[in-house]
């Protein structure tokens, strides 16, 4: 149960009176009793004494939000939980349309600090049938062409200027010159002195020794470190109060303790490792060993038919030419340089014609010989 009971407000809404007592049902102003629309307010935080709910047919622990007035189905006017029949027309209570609040929201009341009052909505769920009639049913509406033209056109003119580039169209070229380029890379088998902790399978060791290799951590002893940590606690509580519609005229205080922390500072203390650094050795091996490196290249070029290796150096017993390099180009009509392979290269002649299809961005599609 609440604490303390609260004074509520209503509005009359036959003649605008404001401010009328909750525990009063009938507008002091025009007589009209409180009517199914009627919605209890607060203007400040006043106390209902004992005695006032006991002349207003009201008990204190009633005021827990589930006794509240209810509606007459036939007038429509607000009576009190403990009335059976109507004090308006004397319709039966068990015929009643429904409680206060049962279809809107009520109101709940926040009072901050600064005492001020927050007034909040709380909407209690309602039912609703909703009815389609083929006048709710409307065809969806259809794009107009104006709104399909301001992209179809666009789009129609960057189709025709790819089309325009893309589009293939074939030329007749001649052959008019050749290029060539070999190049021969001499190279020499050299010894080297080398080291590590394993030996190539061709190398031939020299000697071994145990060396450092590195070091490892061992854990040696621990020793007790002083950590400064922090953790929240509880400094104090807030106190704030929530007022919730009883649906009688009247509202309830509810106390709302809200912590509030603080951040603390501890000192904890740790056990922390601390390690040696233990070394390792292993045998290391001197080796020397046999490897190719290039020497020299030698280059033979032209802008002729006949290409060929060149021939310009003698190989001694520990050299050797096997690494050879060679690229082949056919000049069209002086202008386009095309690198072909040797077969290809070799079987073509001044003056061979092709037909070669492109684009107008320079993208060759096809190259075909001319008969």
């Amino acid at each position: 149960m609440a604490d303390r009971v609260i004074r509520g407000y209503w509005d009359c809404e036959h003649c605008g009176t404001k401010g009328i007592d909750g525990l009063v049902d009938i507008c002091p102003s025009c007589g009209s009793g409180k009517g199914k629309n009627v919605r209890y307010y607060m203007k400040s935080v006043e106390e209902v004494s004992d005695q006032e709910l006991e002349a207003a047919g009201i008990s204190k622990e009633e005021n827990d939000g589930k006794h509240v007035e209810w509606i007459c189905a036939y007038c429509g006017s607000l009576n009190n939980y403990r009335d059976t029949v109507c004090v308006h027309c004397g319709a039966d209570r068990e015929e009643k349309e429904q409680d206060y609040g049962g279809d809107t929201a009520q109101t709940m009341y926040r009072k901050e600090k600064d005492g001020t009052l927050h007034a909040a909505a709380v909407q209690k769920p309602v039912r609703e049938e909703t009815y389609v009639t083929t006048e709710d049913v409307k065809e969806p509406a259809k794009p107009s062409s104006g709104g399909m033209m301001r992209w179809l056109l666009p789009l129609v003119a960057i189709l025709g200027i790819l089309a325009f580039l893309l589009w293939p169209h074939t030329t007749a070229e001649a052959i008019s010159g050749f290029l060539w380029q070999r190049t021969v890379t001499v190279e020499e088998l050299q010894t080297f002195s080398e080291s590590g902790w394993s030996a190539p399978a061709n190398a031939r060791v020299t000697s071994a020794r145990n060396e450092l290799y590195g070091y490892r951590d061992v854990l040696d002893h621990y020793r007790t470190v002083y950590v400064d940590r922090t953790r929240q606690v509880i400094d104090h509580y807030d106190t704030s109060y929530e007022y919730t519609d009883n649906g009688n005229g009247t509202f309830s205080e509810h106390e709302v303790r809200t912590p509030v922390y603080r951040t603390e500072t501890y000192t904890e203390p740790v056990q922390e490792p601390v390690y040696r650094k233990e070394p390792i050795y292993q045998t290391k091996y001197y080796y020397d060993i046999d490897r190719w490196v290039a020497v020299r290249q030698y280059e033979t070029k032209g802008s002729d038919h006949d290409p060929y290796w060149s021939r310009e150096y003698t190989l001694k017993d520990n050299q050797r030419d096997i690494s050879r390099e060679e690229v082949y180009y056919t000049i069209y009509d002086g202008t386009d340089q095309v690198r072909t392979d040797y077969a290809t290269w070799k079987d073509q002649a001044l003056g061979d014609g092709v037909y070669v299809t492109s684009c107008r961005l320079g993208i060759e599609y096809a190259r075909t010989v001319r008969e």
